[in-house]
């Protein structure tokens, strides 16, 4: 008998992007070249899913994650999350520097029962398997006395603003998560979490009174309750990876989550 877990459909919203503009009508032939080149490249670095479970992606849907770790079919166009990653990976460096010439101490490295274990936190769950994750740092400077865990998001304007307005609790339960599943992991009391806008020109309009256009930190507490929602959730994982069961969807087709799931036309059979 396969079992299941039942989890209640969730609902949320985001503000709807206006239309893209037209491209041009007389592109050059050089320039499309150079530009289909560079796309074609994208797309042959694309990154592939660890068929593993991760701390990271423990708020995102249960079906998403089972079908990233049982190498479901991706939707055929996945160039635009390569550049992302890569463009996060950029906006990272761009703040750690920052707070380094800012007089703080950043370090990746810490230790586990004596040994070093690099920047690789885990849980452990019942059946002994070990559910990691990578944390961006460990921080201390002024004003921080104790380490700190440190992680790093670049936001569009619009996620930008909502941080800013509701909190990340509120306003993005996949980065919670994986914040409380990381102090969980290394039993610290609270996360320095630093966001950057991607576009400050665009966030200017939209930040409250007080808010900062280009940077926004965070002091996110450890919060028990949800580290144990981050327990619960990847133990049913594991159940549904063992018994080869399908989870089921946590939210609606409408729902920007599943516009934007990498597996959405497997899962909706679309």
């Amino acid at each position: 008998m396969t079992k299941t877990t039942s989890l209640p459909v969730r609902k949320s919203r985001v503000p709807r992007l206006p239309a893209a503009p037209k491209p041009p009508i007389d592109i050059p032939p050089l320039a499309l070249d150079i530009r289909d080149r560079l796309l074609a490249t994208v797309e042959a670095s694309r990154f592939d899913f660890e068929p593993e479970q991760r701390l990271s992606s423990t708020g995102h849907c249960l079906r998403q994650q089972w079908y990233a770790i049982t190498g479901a079919q991706t939707n055929e166009v996945q160039g635009g999350s390569t550049w992302e990653m890569r463009d996060g990976d950029i906006h990272e460096a761009d703040v750690k520097r920052w707070l380094r010439e800012a007089g703080y101490e950043i370090t990746a490295e810490h230790e586990v029962d004596g040994r070093n274990v690099g920047d690789t936190v885990h849980i452990s769950l019942p059946d002994g398997t070990a559910v990691e994750g990578h944390i961006d740092g460990l921080i201390v400077g002024p004003g921080l006395y104790v380490p700190h865990l440190l992680e790093i998001k670049s936001m569009s304007y619009l996620r930008y603003a909502s941080a800013l307005r509701d909190g990340i609790k509120q306003s993005n339960r996949d980065y919670y998560l994986q914040v409380q599943g990381y102090l969980g992991a290394l039993d610290l009391p609270a996360c320095i979490f630093a966001i950057k806008a991607k576009d400050s020109s665009a966030t200017k309009r939209m930040v409250p009174p007080g808010g900062d256009p280009k940077f926004h930190v965070e002091v996110i507490d450890f919060d028990p309750e949800a580290f144990q929602d981050v327990y619960e959730r990847q133990g049913a994982l594991r159940l549904h990876i063992i018994d080869g069961s399908e989870p089921v969807r946590e939210y609606e087709r409408s729902d920007w989550h599943c516009n934007w799931c990498p597996f959405m036309r497997t899962c909706w059979g679309e």
